[in-house]
């Protein structure tokens, strides 16, 4: 994403603000729409339609499509397709992180519904969650220590 500020700035024009996390440079838009709906640091919310019909509007399914986010893969990001605009999660998605290059980018793959809209969160797992419990415990013990230090010496 920093070469997406340094590229706008060498052109000498406005630096923009990033919208997307979607790679919209590997979009093939003769058999795929899509559309960041959603977006901040820690999810992103996608429609998608796959071989659009301008005539009637609708969407076909395909198996072979999917979308590249430019953002590392860390454990703790998964995808969800929805069951609408803001829905309910419907089904958890693989991510594939990417394994050529130095980029790490994360590839979902599409399901075959024609459109729909995809999920893209960071969550915890458990490791973190252990390591913040004990981050807590031992800040209360450390708090207590520090009281009972206090408390002894006003005793005195």
């Amino acid at each position: 994403m920093a070469e997406y500020y340094i590229d706008q700035d060498k052109a000498g024009g406005p630096v923009l603000p990033v919208t997307t996390k979607v790679d919209m440079s590997n979009v093939d838009y003769a058999t795929l729409t899509l559309g960041s709906v959603a977006h901040n640091t820690w999810r992103e919310e996608v429609y998608f339609c796959t071989d659009l019909d301008p005539a009637t509007k609708s969407c076909a399914p395909r198996d072979d499509q999917h979308i590249i986010f430019n953002h590392f893969y860390y454990p703790g990001w998964r995808a969800f397709l929805l069951d609408g605009l803001h829905g309910k999660k419907v089904r958890e998605l693989p991510i594939i992180p990417e394994e050529t290059g130095t980029l790490g980018r994360m590839t979902v793959p599409l399901p075959a519904t024609g459109d729909g809209f995809i999920l893209l969160e960071y969550g915890t797992t458990t490791p973190r969650t252990v390591g913040l419990w004990v981050s807590v415990m031992s800040l209360g013990l450390l708090g207590l220590g520090i009281a009972g230090m206090i408390w002894r010496k006003s005793d005195r």
